[in-house]
């Protein structure tokens, strides 16, 4: 028998305020997701005191909902949240690249970790390593997102636009460059090589770690997402690095396209 409206209980349940208080805080970390948003800002404009802003923003993290990105001390959409987008409206970009991630980093002995380009940034969706391959702490978890520019994959997207418009995204994010200890004409330089290279390189700027990167096309020629194999900084020597290039280059090309159906 159907239930009628009047017969739903419309009291507001136990904990509910808690619940509002969250909502609050992550519509607001949305509105602020281009460049990210500090707690007090959140706080203020939320009306929350700082502590319970933070309580609340810890919660909303374990769960993947919001990130804290440690250089800046801004909060982010979390990984969660762009895999419900992914879901509903990319069918599932994980599972697509779960063999291609899984053949590179057999064939690398990489660490290897798949990005999303979202606005002037890139986030990460998915990190991947061999039996033989060791997962030490990169820092670059699900989730993690770094400004264009920033990273091997952050690089090779970068490359691939008109020289303008790379210019004026890294003019933009040159405040956030200051927080990897790199500027804005170390990015340029560093997308310039990788224009004639094809690949990108990360040379001990995020975490320690060196890194290769190449975007991931579609059948339209458009960047759909971005790869990188991630080492410890002694691991590549030069006679190396053009090999494990040359693999990543090669795979990633068979690979493609990377289709995404219409939103």
């Amino acid at each position: 028998m159907p239930v009628s409206v009047g017969a739903i209980d419309r009291t507001e349940p136990k904990g509910a305020q808690a619940i509002h208080r969250a909502m609050s805080l992550l519509a607001v970390v949305g509105r602020n997701n281009t460049h990210g948003i500090r707690l007090k800002e959140l706080a203020a404009q939320t009306g929350l005191h700082v502590a319970t802003a933070h309580r609340l923003l810890n919660a909303l993290a374990w769960n993947g909902m919001v990130i804290f990105d440690g250089f800046s001390k801004r909060y982010y959409l979390g990984v969660q949240v762009h895999a419900l987008i992914d879901a509903t409206r990319y069918g599932g970009i994980q599972p697509r690249l779960a063999s291609l991630m899984e053949k590179l980093a057999r064939r690398m002995a990489a660490v290897i970790y798949a990005y999303l380009p979202l606005m002037n940034d890139i986030i990460s969706i998915k990190r991947v390593g061999s039996k033989d391959t060791v997962l030490h702490d990169t820092g670059i978890g699900d989730g993690v997102r770094y400004p264009l520019g920033i990273g091997a994959a952050g690089v090779a997207i970068l490359a691939t636009m008109p020289p303008e418009q790379a210019r004026a995204i890294a003019a933009s994010n040159s405040e956030r460059y200051a927080e990897y200890h790199t500027g804005t004409a170390a990015v340029l330089q560093a997308v310039r090589s990788a224009r004639q290279t094809g690949y990108g390189l990360n040379q001990g700027v995020i975490h320690n770690t060196f890194g290769i990167g190449t975007v991931i096309r579609n059948s339209r020629g458009e960047v759909s997402a971005a790869i990188s194999a991630v080492y410890s900084v002694e691991a590549l020597g030069d006679r190396r690095l053009q090999k494990m290039a040359g693999i990543l280059l090669r795979e990633v090309k068979a690979f493609e396209p990377l289709e995404f159906p219409s939103a």
